[in-house]
């Protein structure tokens, strides 16, 4: 798993949906020394060497626009865009009226609770 991000990391980014094929190359080296026994030695295991076709699965994902505004106003003080990324969970953008601008990541395992409470906004 961790051969295959690493080639979809360097992989060109794709616009495109559906599904793309290209050809991948990684390798993993051990720092822990694994071997591999054979009848009459050990083999110490070094590194190895992914190489293969990689399939990659591009799928557009709605994405929800919020905004707070206080009770009896019409100007919003905060507002935030929230998107599904799949396995990493949902991603936030926020911003506020003094100008900032926040990330915010919502782990799939939180979102997997009936409700999520106080999510810390890094």
């Amino acid at each position: 798993m961790l051969a295959a991000k690493e080639i979809n990391d360097r992989a060109r980014p794709s616009l495109k949906e559906g599904m793309q094929h290209f050809n991948g190359k990684a390798t993993v080296r051990f720092t822990d020394a694994p071997f591999v026994r054979t009848a009459d030695s050990m083999l110490l295991i070094e590194e190895v060497c992914f190489e293969g076709i990689v399939e990659r699965l591009t799928t557009q994902m709605p994405t929800a626009y919020k905004a707070l505004v206080k009770h009896g106003e019409s100007k919003p003080f905060a507002g935030c865009c929230i998107s599904d990324f799949g396995t990493w969970g949902l991603i936030g953008l926020i911003v506020t009226d003094d100008r900032t601008i926040q990330l915010a990541s919502i782990p799939v395992a939180a979102r997997n609770k009936s409700k999520i409470f106080r999510e810390k906004v890094n």
